[in-house]
């Protein structure tokens, strides 16, 4: 058998006589098709929304070539997973899982080796752990005879798997590997040993899952946790393009269907997917694969730009003096918004004639104070022979501060106070944005691994190259600061919105650093024994303290776009646009930004960087904050269209609802309905409701599953014409509008 489609794929490209010969051996009943994703890729770094697109293209490849409904995910390989992946499992269809990888945990053993895996929604799959923990089986005797005695479940469940075969993941067997599976198929001592394939036993499994043991949240590896900030351009690229597609399908799904770039989409989404497999996005690889990924992702960063605006060319209508924002989040847009230089002088209003504040910074830069609603448009006017934007001069002082913060910066760029003003509290315990190096030189896996004793060696800090400037206007106030730490350089924005309440770090490094760590530190004065972090639509809470062997080990965690620390009355919350791990403890907050090891590639991550993270100190906790919108902007502008007025042009859908969010709007892949995958964000039971455009022109409305291939009951419209659904907690809804 095999699992990857891509890799079906590249042979059915390039030897298709082989080929023809695999798709034979399927339709005998000879081959195996395994794993419902398009590779098997990383379950920690890549999207939720890229993770479906996993398994959407992975399960159309298998049924379209071979008629198969590929029912399992297969990840033997990877460095943890998240705990959502139940009910991303389960809406796409896949009911049982395997993987392998946690035998490798270097302190705890997981206690279970058949089990059901529950998620944070309450969705279960049948995992199975096979107890020889090893995918490279030589199926010998005392391998064979450990397994036994090890599996957990044995009473419960008489098989467990065996994962035999050459190379990761399972190649293929020697001669000798076939030759000891058929002795031990009847030898006293072992476990009898059938050849066969994996699914029937996985469904023997789910079978007698009520006898099964429950195993709830997120499977954390410990292990490999350098591999959350490892080849970082990589990571930021990969974040930037799954943000694009969105944004690109979201603006094409207005174009008639006939004009849907669906063959360009296609090829730029199954770009994205190759480079999330597990030794890809993880940093683990050789410079030739980065070298490849980099100029792929470059070209498919293009191809949306191109996508993008050739969609606004056959939407919008001309005006040399007017632009226009698209805003495809389900959230207004509120942070600054950058204007092309040329408009510094004029003034700018919206369509409907209401005044822009604007101004105009030290080198050159516009920028505007507008809202840019939610799932639609914003055209902007300008007079340009009337005003210019506002100067941003003020004092030296190295303060931010507006109504809800006022935050204090030493020359260096730490931040000695952060005064949250509504609720009249500092928020840190310790100076913070301490940017500190540490010696990086971990026992074994250099790209992989992150060793617990890192703490203990510090390094340095960063330090003043320059007197800092800062700039203020109506807009935004701006601190700018030059910094060294060891042979690196640094270039670093404080950037607090006139009306906003987080402080952005807008950041560039020339990194020159060998088995090197830097990371970003605010010491809070926050109580919390746990924290919440971004993960696949959903979010997870970890301990921040160090009880038991379960909890010490979690020294470093994924979070995708924030991280919380949160008491029943205030909180700190940290928010990035591409880095991924974190480490909150004795209520330090801390972000990784950059390592540089040398092996399997010498030069990993040497060179330019550039990152946004921010902070924001807030009332309530991370729910009752609007720390996701925070963080979804953070991670999505509007995209700009210059020399454009909007035109009555709008979106095909419109989502309301407290705690739902609309996160995809596209073409549907085999027809030329509209998909939308609305999202549950808060952990709550929510209502909301759909409206049409009638643009649309949709007449009917069906719940469908996350890969398109079922229509499970029609929404009807109530008298307003609004088609209103309700939410579990974290439930994923896609719905097809035909």
């Amino acid at each position: 058998g095999g699992s990857q489609p891509q890799l079906y794929q590249f042979v059915k490209d390039n030897y298709p006589a082989l080929y023809e010969k695999v798709r034979k051996a399927v339709k005998a009943g000879r081959w195996e098709c395994q794993g419902g994703m398009w590779v098997e890729a990383d379950n920690s770094l890549p999207s939720g929304e890229s993770l479906i697109r996993q398994f959407m293209h992975g399960k159309n490849f298998f049924m379209d070539e071979f008629g198969v409904d590929v029912r399992n995910l297969w990840l033997p390989d990877v460095f943890g997973y998240n705990g959502n992946t139940p009910q991303l499992c389960r809406i796409c269809g896949c009911s049982t899982f395997l993987t392998q990888k946690l035998s490798w945990n270097n302190i705890n053993t997981f206690p279970y080796n058949t089990f059901r895996w529950q998620g944070i929604d309450g969705s279960e799959v049948v995992t199975h752990f096979p107890p020889e923990n090893n995918y490279n089986s030589s199926q010998d005797a005392a391998s064979l005879a450990a397994a036994q005695d090890r599996y957990q479940e044995a009473a419960v469940c008489s098989e467990f798997m065996s994962l035999f075969g050459i190379g990761d993941g399972g190649g293929g067997p020697r001669e000798d590997f076939i030759e000891k599976s058929v002795i031990a198929s009847d030898m006293e001592g072992l476990p009898r040993v059938k050849m066969g394939f994996a699914q029937p036993v996985l469904d023997r499994m789910e079978a007698m899952k009520d006898r099964l043991p429950v195993w709830r949240g997120e499977l954390y590896f410990e292990k490999h946790r350098a591999t959350l900030t490892t080849q970082a351009r990589t990571k930021r690229n990969n974040r930037k393009l799954e943000q694009r597609l969105l944004q690109a399908e979201f603006i094409n799904a207005l174009l008639p269907a006939k004009k849907y770039p669906r063959e360009a989409l296609d090829r730029v989404c199954k770009t994205l997917l190759i480079n999330q497999f597990h030794d890809i996005i993880p940093g683990s690889s050789i410079k030739l694969v980065y070298d490849n990924t980099q100029k792929e992702h470059a070209e498919c960063l293009t191809t949306l730009e191109k996508l993008i605006n050739r969609a606004g060319k056959a939407l919008f209508k001309a005006n040399e003096n007017a632009l226009t924002f698209f805003n495809s989040l389900s959230t207004d847009y509120t942070r600054p918004v950058e204007l092309p230089k040329a408009w510094a002088k004029g003034t700018v209003r919206t369509a409907d004639g209401k005044a822009v504040p604007t101004q105009v910074e030290s080198d050159g830069r516009v920028f505007a104070k507008v809202t840019v609603p939610s799932d639609g448009f914003l055209t902007l006017l300008r007079n340009p022979k009337n005003g210019k934007a506002v100067s941003t001069k003020c004092d030296g002082r190295l303060v931010l501060e507006n109504d809800s913060v006022r935050c204090e910066f030493a020359k260096n760029g730490q931040l000695k106070s952060a005064v949250d003003k509504l609720l009249d509290v500092e928020t840190l315990a310790a100076p913070g944005n301490v940017l500190g190096m540490y010696a990086d030189d971990p026992a074994d896996y250099d790209a992989w691994d992150l060793d617990p004793w890192y703490r203990k060696q510090y390094l340095c800090e960063a330090k003043a190259a320059g007197e800092a400037v800062r700039e203020c206007g109506p807009v935004r106030s701006v601190i700018r600061f030059r910094l060294t730490i060891g042979n690196s350089e640094i270039d670093q924005e404080a950037v607090l919105a006139s009306d906003g309440a987080a402080v952005e770090f807008n950041t560039q490094v020339e990194w020159n650093e060998g088995r090197k760590m830097l990371r970003v530190a605010f010491p809070t004065n926050l109580n919390a024994a746990e924290a919440t972090y971004d993960i696949q639509y959903g979010m997870i809470r970890r301990p921040t303290h160090t009880n038991t062997t379960w909890d010490s080990v979690q020294f470093e965690v994924c979070g995708q776009r924030y991280a919380d620390l949160s008491d029943c009355q205030r909180g700190f919350a940290i928010m990035n646009d591409c880095k991924y791990g974190h480490m909150i403890r004795d209520g330090i907050v801390e972000l990784n930004l950059l390592r540089s090891p040398k092996w399997p590639d010498y030069t990993a991550d040497l060179g330019h960087h550039a990152f946004t993270y921010a902070i924001r100190p807030h009332q309530g906790t991370v729910v009752q904050a609007p720390i996701y919108t925070g963080a979804a902007q953070l991670n999505r502008e509007p995209w700009r269209f210059d020399g454009f007025e909007a035109n009555g042009a709008e979106a095909p859908v419109a989502v309301s609802g407290e705690g739902v969010s609309l996160e995809v709007v596209k073409r549907a892949e085999k027809s030329d309905d509209i998909i939308v995958r609305i999202v549950e964000t808060r952990g709550m039971k929510t209502t909301g409701s759909l409206r049409i455009a009638k643009s649309c022109k949709a007449e009917k409305v069906f719940a469908t599953n996350a890969i398109e291939w079922t229509e499970e009951g029609e929404f009807m419209a109530d008298q307003s014409g609004a088609y209103n659904f309700s939410l579990n907690p974290f439930q994923i809804l896609t719905l097809k509008l035909k």
